[in-house]
């Protein structure tokens, strides 16, 4: 296995801070704090690259980000929509403009109103060309007036203090627009930050300190280790129950251990099913608790290099109920679908098929080149593992691969410039049959390279339909090509158990997450 060059002199920094901190001990950790504060920790098995929701990279960034700053909605595992700064959302009759009525009583944490003006000066001020290339700000190609890059004079404006129109390209509705993009939108307060030039906007020391209008506040950060964060006391759902949230970052071999000594009260996600019922749960006050979301495993494959006849071969050869059986311990199912198997977008007739034999035949139909060594990365000790199955696998056909290893932000973005030919990466499944969207535009750099638009453009034509019957069918004639197709290869799902300490409750997988809702004792 080659091993990718990093910067070891951060990294034998950070583990050495890590190391003096917990020989030093830790007031916040699992208990509370001096004068009976309720501090909640938060084991990350990876850390955030910033403090700036529209530079996200994963779901290590999500998580500290989305409960500083505030979004317009959310959706559960039935796709309904909860708001948030959003009360209430119109549809134009020809369903290409949200008409969005704001909250009066959201307020920054500062004490100022947020206001319509906040947001358009928002979305308008990240859609300028000096953000190109930030994490998730892709995501505002969705809107009219901006290109494949999410740049241009994006159609979205404030009507009043309260209301806000969006333009889109494409009709859809609230539900299946938000059902896959609610967590990419974030307010930013444009009274502290309009007079800032836009060249120094994204690095200006704000972001060392930001104010947000999210249900917690920023109190200060250890890049790469730690951040610490406070209740909103104002925010408009609900103080959250606890008086502090920290999140701080671990290693695998870290967390299990870690709940036990009751340095942590939680964690994502480093602990197995296996791992959370067999040693964790019922000890020491824990609880290991079986949530509806699953962990979905995919392998991502350069489009550009590879074509549909090679994909799918590749994916035939595979055998996905080995990785289940010796990797998850049979606490996971394969799949050929990311949706949540409990859906009703979900596609039941799709059936897994493992066939080296007719792979093999594809592969040379294709005129497949089998003298290239083709590469694979794998950041963690499980995805290795379903590495090496992987390795043995296409080697069973005459492909030959070799693994990398590595951070997993180093390897998503081999993928996404090419570098890497196949890359094991992880989302959690959603039930909005679009929510994966964005990873088949042509026109931006997705980690699959994708390069025919049919793929994006079946995900347009189900958020199209505004009758649920009408929805459900075209969910399901898109996930059939894509999985005849295999822009992407979807491996199998893991089962996902919350473990949490005796004083945290009603806690579910971060993209779903509400923190004004957890019980904290």
């Amino acid at each position: 296995m080659k091993r990718w060059k990093r910067q070891v002199f951060v990294i034998v920094m950070i583990l050495s801070l890590m190391t003096t901190m917990a020989a030093c001990g830790n007031k916040d950790a699992g208990g509370e704090s001096k004068g009976g504060e309720k501090t909640i920790v938060y084991g990350q098995g990876g850390a955030w690259n910033r403090l700036m929701p529209y530079d996200l990279i994963g779901m290590f960034s999500i998580m500290p980000n989305e409960k500083i700053f505030d979004r317009l909605c959310g959706f559960d595992n039935e796709n309904i929509i909860y708001y948030r700064a959003a009360e209430s959302i119109d549809l134009s009759k020809d369903q290409t403009v949200f008409t969005v009525h704001l909250r009066k009583d959201s307020k920054w944490h500062d004490g100022e109103p947020v206001t319509a003006h906040d947001w358009e000066w928002t979305f308008k001020t990240m859609a300028k060309p000096e953000f190109e290339g930030y994490g998730s700000r892709g995501f505002l190609t969705q809107f009219a007036g901006t290109d494949g890059s999410g740049t241009g004079d994006i159609q979205i404006k404030a009507i009043d203090d309260y209301t806000l129109e969006m333009h889109l390209k494409n009709p859809t509705t609230p539900e299946a627009f938000f059902g896959s993009y609610s967590y990419y939108y974030y307010v930013l307060p444009k009274h502290l930050l309009e007079d800032i030039p836009v060249d120094e906007l994204g690095t200006c020391d704000f972001w060392d300190n930001p104010i947000g209008s999210g249900p917690c506040k920023f109190v200060s950060e250890k890049p790469g280790y730690e951040v610490v964060l406070e209740a909103y006391d104002d925010y408009y759902l609900g103080r959250p129950q606890f008086d502090k949230l920290i999140y701080r970052v671990m290693s695998e071999e870290t967390l299990s251990s870690g709940l036990l000594a009751g340095e942590f009260d939680v964690g994502w996600n480093t602990v197995t099913a296996e791992e959370a019922l067999e040693s964790l749960d019922g000890k020491n006050g824990l609880h290991a608790d079986l949530v509806d979301n699953k962990i979905n495993i995919q392998m991502v494959l350069n489009n550009e290099k590879f074509g549909p006849e090679v994909r799918h071969a590749f994916e035939l050869a595979i055998d996905k109920q080995l990785i289940v059986d010796s990797v998850l311990k049979g606490y996971g199912e394969p799949v050929c679908s990311a949706l949540m198997p409990s859906s009703p977008y979900y596609n039941k007739d799709l059936k897994v098929e493992y066939n080296p034999d007719k792979a093999k035949k594809m592969l040379k139909e294709a005129n497949f080149d089998f003298s290239q060594t083709i590469s694979l990365g794998a950041s963690n000790s499980d995805r290795e593992k379903m590495a090496v199955i992987i390795q043995d696998c296409l080697k069973k056909i005459g492909v030959n691969v070799e693994i990398e290893t590595g951070d997993a932000t180093t390897l998503m973005s081999g993928a996404r410039d090419g570098s890497i030919d196949m890359c094991l990466l992880q989302s959690t499944t959603g039930a909005s049959p679009t929510y994966l969207m964005m990873d088949y535009v042509t026109d931006g750099v997705t980690y699959c390279r994708v390069q025919d638009p049919k793929y994006y453009d079946l995900h347009v034509a189900v958020n199209q339909c505004v009758d649920k019957d009408d929805r459900i069918k075209k969910a399901w004639e898109m996930q059939k090509v894509l999985y005849e197709e295999s822009p992407n290869i979807n491996l199998v799902d893991q089962d996902i158990y919350m473990v949490c300490s005796s004083k945290l409750s009603n806690i579910t997988v971060p993209n779903n997450d509400k923190c004004w809702e957890w019980v904290v004792k």
